[in-house]
């Protein structure tokens, strides 16, 4: 193949051009799944710790006189409480971000 022709020079440019526009839209399509399962994670592990919550304070409020291992469960509910705030950060950066998306200002948002 002689480089040096003007149509052999643009068969590889244009080669090149669809290479790379099909190299984009796949980087995109997977760019948006990728955010689709972190974020699909994130709400998975968000969920199992709530449920996780609620049972502990369910059972502490219910069964509270008659439960024996009353230690263990505020035990169990602190750890959790302290899980939850790492939860509460990501969730307040993921809605900061969201707002400043969307352009909404003067509303100020306390972490």
């Amino acid at each position: 193949m002689d480089f040096e022709s003007t149509s052999a020079t643009n068969i590889l440019a244009f080669g090149s051009l669809i290479t790379s526009t099909i190299v984009a839209i796949l980087f995109f399509i997977d760019r948006r799944n990728t955010k689709y399962n972190i974020a699909n994670e994130y709400l998975n592990q968000l969920l199992t710790w709530h449920t996780a919550v609620i049972d502990v304070l369910i059972t502490l409020r219910y069964t509270s006189e008659q439960i024996e291992n009353k230690q263990e469960l505020l035990l169990k509910l602190s750890s959790l409480i302290e899980q939850g705030r790492f939860f509460s950060q990501i969730l307040s950066e993921m809605i900061l971000e969201k707002i400043t998306h969307l352009h909404i200002v003067d509303i100020e948002i306390l972490p």
